[in-house]
This record gives structure tokens, C-alpha cells and sequence, in this order.
């Protein structure tokens, strides 16, 4: 399969598919399409939505922010405008390899070193990277999102309503509760599937789905309650 074959089939053929990858594993191609797509993304979004917009949001709902004086919080507005392009651009670069890779990892431990999954590294590397495609959707619809609101009332943090957080005020909800909602999301689940389906293609038949979808569960959920306490600690 070529890569717009691999692209599609990720959507309509996932388990072929990842057949295919397992068996001929390829990392470049689903990398520069998501670098790609970031690039798009964060071009046309800066287009419509100045980071001192977000950051004005960001103080509305940070308890740590609201405590600073209203020159440091201009300062900090002023100093994140600046930035924000730049972490914009060299994010869509740098984060998606490194995000792809730190996640093969951990799932290389859970599937590989724990359950005993016959995957090799570049296997596990390649379909990681291949089951991003559905931040194509993604992103297609944070676009849309953006350029249909207003900008001072587009949300960055939950900017579509695909998980509960978005039926829920930030203000006055939890930030552990709101934080761990927004993980409940329909593209992440989409992806937890694409993974299991990718991990159960490279071990083989005697590899359970049920095996592999646990394999990528495990470690999701640790992240989830980590992130969500994060949050609260810190926000």
C-alpha cells in the first residue's frame, strides 16, 4: 500500500491496514503529514486568534494567574504574544516525532516487556505514527471551530464538543473533574482503537484485541488521572 492507500485505509480499512504497516513498517511518510498539518493548522489559527486572546482566557480560569498583580499579567500577555508563534511552528515540528516515539516506548513496555507481545520497536514506532491520521479530522474541524466564533469566545483548551468538558463551565467545575473529562473525548477514543488495532495486526493471531486494547489502556488511564492532578496542583 502507498501512503495516500495507508492515509485512507487508516479510516475505512484500519485492521488491512495495519496489517500492511506491520509488515512493512514506515515512520517519514505519517510523520511529515502530521508536521504538516500542524504547520497548516497553527498558520491559519494564529491568522484568526492572537495568543494574547488566549492568554487573557488562560488568567479567567487560572487561580495562580489571577493572583498577579495587572502589570505582571500584562507583562506575561506581552511575553507569551511574542512567543506563542514560535512555540506554535516549532511544536507542529518537534512534538510530533518525539510524542510518537515517547508513546512507542511506553507501549513497548506494556505490550512488549509485560505482556509479551512478539513487536519490534519499529513496528510499534510505525503504527503509533500512523494512527494519528485522525487529527486530519481534527484539525479540520478546530479550524472550522475557530473561524466560526468569535475569537475571544473560542475555547483552545476544549475548542470542539467532543467530551463532556465542553457542556461544563471551567469556572466554577473542578479543575481534577473538568481536566479529567476533557481525556473522554471522541478523537482519543478513536485513537485508543487505532492502536489496539495496530498492536493486535503486528503480534498476530495469538494475540488477543482484548489484549492489546488493555495494553493501551493501561498506561492511558495513568495518564489521565497524572494529567488531571496536574492540573489541579498546579492551575
Amino acid at each position: 500500500m502507498g501512503m495516500a492507500s495507508r492515509i485512507t485505509g487508516v479510516f475505512f480499512e484500519p485492521k488491512k491496514t495495519f496489517e500492511d504497516i506491520a509488515r512493512k513498517p514506515s515512520i517519514l511518510a505519517p510523520l511529515v503529514v502530521m508536521i504538516v498539518i500542524g504547520l497548516i493548522t497553527s498558520f491559519f489559527f494564529m491568522r484568526r486568534v492572537d495568543m494574547g486572546t488566549i492568554m487573557r482566557q488562560q488568567m479567567e480560569t487560572n487561580s495562580r494567574m489571577q493572583q498577579l498583580t495587572p502589570e505582571q499579567r500584562e507583562q506575561q500577555i506581552q511575553l507569551w504574544t511574542k512567543l506563542g508563534p514560535v512555540l506554535a511552528y516549532g511544536g507542529s515540528v518537534i512534538w510530533p516525532p518525539l510524542r510518537s516515539l515517547i508513546i512507542a516506548g511506553v507501549l513497548m513496555l506494556v505490550a512488549v516487556a509485560m505482556m509479551s507481545a512478539p513487536i519490534k520497536f519499529k513496528q510499534m514506532f510505525s503504527l503509533v505514527c500512523w494512527a494519528w491520521m485522525p487529527m486530519i479530522v481534527f484539525s479540520a474541524l478546530f479550524l472550522a471551530v475557530a473561524y466560526l466564533k468569535p475569537p475571544e469566545e473560542f475555547n483552545v483548551q476544549n475548542p470542539i464538543a467532543l467530551n463532556p468538558a465542553a457542556f461544563m463551565d471551567p469556572t466554577t467545575t473542578s479543575k481534577f473533574v473538568y481536566t479529567l473529562v476533557t481525556y473522554f473525548d471522541l478523537i482519543n477514543f478513536w485513537y485508543i482503537f487505532l492502536l489496539a488495532t495496530g498492536i493486535k495486526a503486528a503480534a498476530g493471531k495469538k494475540f488477543a484485541f482484548s489484549s492489546a486494547l488493555m495494553a493501551v489502556l493501561i498506561p492511558w488511564f495513568l495518564m489521565v488521572i497524572c494529567g488531571a492532578g496536574w492540573t489541579a496542583m498546579f492551575s
